[in-house]
């Protein structure tokens, strides 16, 4: 089960965000096979958006259609470093994510007010002054890639056993019976 949900989430979603940006790599050689495609930051992060509800979702087993709290508990575990921008600075950041970025391109196809995507920013900078975020897809798909590479090193360490429960819980429930 774990292995199939890796190959799902990578082949399906994560590598396929990081290939539009940075372009597909080589099977052998350090050259990427093809070149980027250009303006892709929109695709890119609507891709990467939904990686941020269903990661915590599965930590606990929740079967829940409660979105908004996953998605913030998600940002916050791909991006632990939040914790340390201040309360107010936190709670701009998530809400940026969640109403701007998220709800932007879910139900407008772009982002709402005062998000913006380039390639120029570190990964996720924040102008607290004038309450603007500024996404780099590409830095958001690779630390994303990262923290489910993790969580999928987790998940498959049999000492912990809550955490399997939970996703098994999660896995049975939404992928279990696409695949039966």
């Amino acid at each position: 089960k774990i292995s199939v949900f890796e190959d799902r989430v990578l082949g399906w979603q994560l590598d396929i965000a990081e290939q539009l940006y940075f372009g597909a790599p080589a099977k052998r050689g350090k050259k990427r096979l093809q070149v980027r495609i250009e303006h892709n930051g929109f695709a890119v992060l609507y891709i990467l958006l939904s990686y941020f509800e269903m990661t915590p979702k599965y930590e606990a087993g929740d079967l829940s259609e409660d979105s908004s709290v996953w998605f913030k508990r998600g940002i916050k575990s791909v991006f632990p470093e939040l914790a340390g921008a201040g309360q107010a600075a936190e709670t701009s950041i998530l809400s940026a994510m969640w109403k701007g970025a998220r709800n932007g391109l879910y139900h407008s196809a772009m982002t709402k007010k005062r998000v913006f995507v380039s390639g120029d920013a570190n990964c996720l900078d924040f102008d607290a002054a004038k309450k603007r975020l500024v996404v780099n897809p590409g830095a958001v798909a690779r630390r994303t890639i990262t923290h489910f590479n993790d969580y999928v090193a987790r998940l498959r360490k049999p000492s912990n056993t809550t955490l399997r429960s939970n996703f098994e819980k999660k896995f049975n429930d939404e992928i279990l019976p696409q695949i039966s």
